[in-house]
């Protein structure tokens, strides 16, 4: 089994173990206080239990799928939710050349899918084009210390061409995360083989894909130096 499944299966049981333990610890006061005045006849007993016990389990799992904090204590170094800028570079193209993006990660309990936006600005800032959008189709996968990310492309000029994409996010430390190297590698179409080193940053003042691009859109004119926000 790939490493990937047992940490994420792993920390899924245990989740699980603890709302169980949580919502029968809830449910046994309700019951034996609810109980002997909604269910006189002992044989609706079960069914009143096992309707409270789910209703306690549904209210946990909502009022966690609505906490941010709990989120970044549930993923803890890999809480990627937001959105994120990135800059890199093409290896071995010699004029250092750097273009940029934006990711957007939605993350719950349960998945976290991604979607990349690749921009061309010109160098005044005034012409902001789409260049590329993706998606993930895979969750975050360990990889020997590595995290895995398998995404789906496809470039936006007139020619349009589906490909694939991997990125590997480099050994990250203690959360909280607020920016990562990456490379990221090309399957498919004329790029086949390429590979982008990837700087990504986390803001958390970029709300929409209107920040994000006007981000990108002053970091071009001031240089193309990202920074925190």
């Amino acid at each position: 089994m790939h490493p990937h499944y047992n940490h994420v299966t792993g920390r899924f049981v245990g989740l699980c173990t603890v709302i169980m333990a949580v919502a029968i610890a809830i449910s046994i006061p309700i019951n034996q206080y609810l109980m002997p005045l909604i269910t006189p006849n002992h044989v609706l007993a079960p069914i009143f239990t096992a309707i409270s016990l789910s209703s306690v389990i549904y209210a946990i799992l909502w009022s966690l799928k609505k906490c941010d904090g709990f989120l970044k204590l549930y993923w803890g170094h890999l809480y990627l939710n937001g959105y994120w800028t990135y800059v890199y570079t093409i290896h071995g193209d010699c004029s250092g050349k750097k273009y940029y993006g934006y990711w957007h990660v939605k993350q719950n309990l349960f998945c976290t899918k991604i979607v990349v936006v690749g921009l061309d600005v010109s160098a005044d800032g005034q012409q902001v084009t789409e260049r590329s959008a993706s998606y993930s189709v895979t969750e975050i996968m360990e990889n020997g210390g590595a995290y895995d990310v398998i995404f789906s492309r496809t470039t936006t000029d007139r020619n349009q061409r589906d490909f694939y994409s991997k990125t590997r996010i480099d050994p990250v430390n203690n959360p909280p995360l607020e920016s990562f190297t990456a490379t990221t590698t090309l399957y498919g179409a004329d790029s086949t083989g390429d590979v982008h080193n990837d700087t990504f940053t986390k803001h958390g003042t970029i709300k929409d894909k209107r920040d994000a691009v006007e981000y990108i859109r002053k970091i071009v004119m001031s240089g193309g130096t990202p920074s925190q926000g």
